[in-house]
C-alpha cells in the first residue's frame, strides 16, 4: 500500500460481538495463503451450501498457483520456462497476423 504509513484506526471488539462462522481455512492444504470464500445467505435463517472447497489458495509475490495442483505454488520464472517448453509463444495472435500481413505485402511489391 503506497502512501500509507500505518494503521489509521484501531477498533477492538468483544468476543461475543464477533460473527459465529466456522474457520474455513482450519484444515486447508494451501502451501502459502488460504483465503476463505465469502458466503451471502439469502436471509438470516437460510443455510448455505458451498460447492467445492470453502477456500481458495493464493501465493506470495513471485509465485503463482500450480496448474497441476491448486494447493501448491511455483516460481513465476519456472512457470514461464514450462510455457516455453510447451510451445507457447511470447507473441500474441494479432502481432503474428500483423507480421504475416506486412511480409506478404513486401513479397507482393517485390
Amino acid at each position: 500500500m503506497n502512501g500509507v504509513s500505518g494503521p489509521m484506526t484501531v477498533r477492538v471488539y468483544h468476543e461475543l460481538a464477533q460473527p459465529d462462522h466456522p474457520n474455513k481455512c482450519a484444515s486447508h492444504e494451501c502451501e502459502h495463503i488460504c483465503l476463505p470464500k465469502a458466503h451471502l445467505p439469502i436471509n438470516r435463517d437460510a443455510h448455505f451450501l458451498l460447492k467445492g472447497r470453502p477456500y481458495t489458495c493464493a501465493c506470495m509475490n513471485g509465485f503463482i498457483v500450480s496448474l497441476e495442483n491448486e494447493n501448491y505454488c511455483i516460481l513465476e520464472s519456472a512457470a514461464g520456462e514450462d510455457d516455453k517448453l510447451n510451445g507457447s509463444s511470447p507473441f500474441s495472435f494479432s502481432s503474428v497476423l500483423l507480421l504475416l500481413l506486412i511480409a506478404s505485402t513486401v513479397i507482393a511489391v517485390s
